[in-house]
């Protein structure tokens, strides 16, 4: 029972050395591992400002543990809302290596949160922006 309890704790400790939260209850990767005010940038990109989108891209590689699994996720419901074509656009202006962090991020965001692995045919610009890994990401393994 200790151990379990211990577990616990140490799982509630390290959420929240990953993200922040307001008062409504939603959680953001930390401030200090971004160094944006990401509630704020988050919310000008969800109402269609590409420079926020931008800058959301261009944290992609800062974060990590739950701060990088929550930033997956809004980079997710980003691209569905923005539509392939301008999510492309924005993201084909940055450096390689913000477009490679942005695609690894959603080829996770695709198989955690909406339980697939393919996403080409879907979003055929945004997944053509970077070499994916040999397009065989997460692929099943052989047994």
């Amino acid at each position: 029972m200790n151990k379990i309890l211990l577990l616990c704790c140490a799982f509630v400790v390290s959420w929240g050395k990953c993200v922040e939260g307001n008062e409504k209850g939603a959680d953001y990767p930390r401030r200090d591992q971004t160094g944006i005010d990401y509630p704020r940038v988050l919310a000008a990109a969800r109402i269609g400002d590409d420079a926020a989108l931008s800058m959301l891209f261009s944290v992609t590689r800062k974060v990590d543990g739950l701060g990088s699994e929550l930033h997956c996720h809004y980079l997710l419901e980003l691209l569905k809302q923005y539509g392939d074509f301008r999510f492309s656009t924005v993201l084909a202006k940055e450096p390689a290596s913000s477009r490679t962090a942005v695609i690894r991020a959603l080829n996770f965001a695709f198989v955690t949160f909406d339980k697939r692995r393919g996403w080409s045919i879907d979003f055929p610009y945004t997944y053509k922006l970077t070499p994916n890994e040999k397009r065989k990401v997460y692929r099943e393994p052989h047994i």
